[in-house]
């Protein structure tokens, strides 16, 4: 369903681009008593055409709290806002395709070749 640029999707239907994170256990419970607060996640369409999230924790969160994201999908094509985040090789990405590919390059070896295009899991310390 969409609403104001950004549309509603079952966390399950997104992947992430990064193999854990941290900080999911007050946002879960947050969003277990309150909904989805907040603005929507980035999730990008990859080229073998699935979902694949920027905005890692927020996603976890949802799925731990069993509630559906709210999501703007970009393009893989689509302009990378500058400055909005620039990974440890310091070039920044040009496109949102680059983007999610530089966060997935920064993980571990394992999820790097394992999930060239994001996970449907992902680990978290708590």
């Amino acid at each position: 369903m969409a609403v104001r640029g950004f549309v509603s999707l079952s966390p399950e239907a997104i992947r992430f681009s990064q193999s854990s994170v941290n900080g999911v256990k007050e946002l879960t419970a947050s969003m277990k008593a309150n909904g989805w607060r907040g603005p929507p996640i980035d999730v990008v369409r990859m080229s073998d055409g699935t979902l694949t999230t920027f905005d890692n924790s927020r996603l976890l969160a949802a799925q731990r709290a069993g509630i559906d994201v709210r999501a703007i999908v970009r393009e893989s094509d689509a302009a990378f806002p500058a400055g909005r985040w620039t990974p440890r090789s310091g070039t920044n990405p040009g496109t949102w395709g680059e983007a999610v590919q530089s966060r997935i390059q920064q993980q571990n070896r394992q999820f790097r070749e394992q999930y060239p295009n994001g996970s449907n899991f992902t680990g978290s310390s708590q």
